[in-house]
């Protein structure tokens, strides 16, 4: 099966998580973080693009994020779901995957790695039947 993995050296901005969502930025702040997530995501997602596999975009995948933390702070995966949702449609604008629908994507499987320190998000894309 083909698959495509793009890699982040850090976490989403803080605003993008829920539980911060209406304590830190007036929502056209938290919009321009978002559009800058996106942007990255795109631009990391067009490199993979430019790899060996032809089959672009996946219709149908299985998405596996992976998490690390440079710290011990208990954190909520769900919400960190939702913070790297401009990860998520960077890498579908940029042609990777066909959409983030559910008709798309069967699963998505969220990984908490505690041994690395370092915050990163690993995103891998998996085609699926």
């Amino acid at each position: 099966m083909n698959s495509a993995t793009i890699n982040f050296d850090h976490w989403p901005d803080k605003a993008l998580f829920p539980n911060q969502a209406g304590n830190t930025l007036h929502w056209s702040q938290r919009s321009e973080l978002r559009r800058i997530a996106k942007e990255e995501a795109y631009w990391l997602a067009r490199k993979v693009l430019a790899g060996p596999c032809e089959n672009y975009p996946f219709e149908k995948a299985n998405i596996l994020i992976r998490v690390t933390a440079k710290d011990r702070r208990k954190r909520d995966l769900d919400g960190f779901l939702s913070a790297i949702k401009p990860f998520l449609d960077g890498i579908v604008e940029a042609g990777v995957l066909e959409d983030d629908n559910y008709f798309c994507v069967s699963e998505i499987t969220i990984v908490f790695n505690a041994n690395i320190r370092e915050d990163t998000v690993t995103i891998t894309i998996q085609e699926g039947m």
